[in-house]
């Protein structure tokens, strides 16, 4: 998660006659502020990196375990198992396409949808509503995509609900306890809160959280040039462009399956 922690402000502690420092000590303090801006605005144009860990970590083991299958079949057979073989690498191919490569980069001017055959670039004031509701779907005026790197699972909202009435319930439990036996209700200290509590949410609630967040600041942004009569860099049209490798890895495994069924 992003880490928002700012500078802390100090008391203006310079004597009046004290000028020529004073005014040495405003430099020095205004020069470590422009830093502190400088980095963080450097941290927050790093885009987030969003990835199903499930389909990544399933891509990855399907596709070394096939790979280790060719090698025994090609070992332990040599070609006399070629339609093995050609199915095992049909597989990687899928694997590859549908569970490694998938990917979606948050960034602070545009969003970079990494789906197995397109790869969509949306700038956020092209971005008319994000939704996740059974699939992460990014709206445009013209269209919609859907982000194949956030996966929307009803599972684990369940949980997280469960969760948070459970933790509802046991906030409330000492209070109800109280006026069972007659006593007055007495407040609680508020406890701190581990965690941060957008990690609470599901993955594809926290996605959806954060790029509206990232909406929300372009926007303010863009306002912001305006009134001051300053242009931001022109924002990219909504761009869609085939990722050829991933289909003609599908499509040279398909065909290397047939080759081999209809020659052996």
């Amino acid at each position: 998660m992003t880490d928002h922690s700012g500078p802390t402000r100090q008391p203006d502690e310079t004597a009046p006659d004290e000028g020529a420092a004073g005014q040495a000590t405003g430099v020095t303090a205004g020069a470590a502020a422009t830093a502190g801006v400088t980095a963080a605005q450097s941290a927050a144009q790093k885009p987030t990196v969003y990835r199903g860990t499930a389909s990544l970590v399933g891509g990855i083991a399907v596709a070394a375990l096939c790979l280790v299958g060719i090698l025994d079949l090609l070992i332990e057979s040599g070609t006399q198992d070629l339609l093995g073989v050609a199915v095992l690498a049909l597989i990687i191919a899928l694997a590859t396409a549908y569970g490694i490569y998938p990917a979606a980069f948050s960034g602070e001017a545009l969003l970079t949808v990494r789906n197995p055959f397109r790869t969509i670039t949306v700038p956020w004031s092209a971005v008319t509503d994000l939704n996740a509701r059974l699939s992460f779907v990014v709206h445009t005026e013209k269209q919609r995509y859907t982000v194949w790197a956030i996966p929307v699972s009803l599972h684990d909202r369940r949980k997280a609900e469960r969760e948070r009435l459970k933790a509802l319930s046991r906030s409330t439990r000492p209070a109800g306890r109280g006026r069972m036996r007659g006593l007055p209700d007495m407040p609680r200290p508020t406890a701190m809160p581990r965690t941060d509590p957008i990690e609470r949410l599901p993955f594809a609630d926290q996605a959806l959280r954060e790029m509206r967040e990232r909406m929300d600041i372009h926007e303010t942004r863009t306002k912001a040039a305006a009134l001051l009569d300053h242009t931001l860099d022109a924002d990219q049209p909504v761009t869609v462009r085939w990722t050829w490798p991933m289909p003609a890895a599908i499509g040279a495994g398909a065909l290397f399956v047939l080759l081999v069924a209809v020659l052996k």
